[in-house]
């Protein structure tokens, strides 16, 4: 029954949160799907992960200065997730980069696991331009 489903339905895209067994299930079952991750599971991965020592966010300042400068953080991440356009979203990209260079360890991060062209084509809403629902927040979407 299941091969019959399978057979039938190829999914063009398919929408999950970033755990690599769902990947490989979904490439092992529907191997022309694009895979790309919820924008809120993104999100939330990059809040959990970007601490204030990573961000190198100086101890001197206050709790609201640092939670301050850890949500212009994320809020110019966020631009970047959802920029619907490639070269808008590219130049976030950029000027996020240089503005940031003097938090080396954070770049290192970023660029490491986010920032690959494989990972951006994942994340980033301007590669959905042929989704319906370009921006989803939810996993487990799946489009045809």
């Amino acid at each position: 029954m299941w091969d019959d489903f399978r057979i039938a339905y190829q999914p063009d895209y398919v929408i999950t949160d970033q755990r690599n067994v769902e990947i490989l299930a979904i490439w092992t079952s529907f191997p022309l799907a694009k895979v790309h991750y919820c924008a809120w599971h993104v999100s939330r991965a990059w809040e959990r992960r970007l601490t204030h020592s990573m961000l190198g966010i100086s101890t001197t300042l206050t709790p609201n200065q640092r939670l301050e400068e850890r949500e212009q953080v994320r809020c110019e991440l966020h631009r970047i997730l959802y920029t619907p356009n490639k070269d808008q979203a590219f130049a976030l990209l950029s000027a996020f980069q240089e503005n940031h260079r003097y938090r080396p360890e954070m770049l290192q991060f970023l660029d490491k696991n986010y920032f690959t062209e494989r990972e951006l084509r994942r994340r980033m809403a301007c590669f959905r331009d042929n989704l319906t629902c370009a921006v989803v927040d939810t996993n487990n979407y799946v489009e045809s």
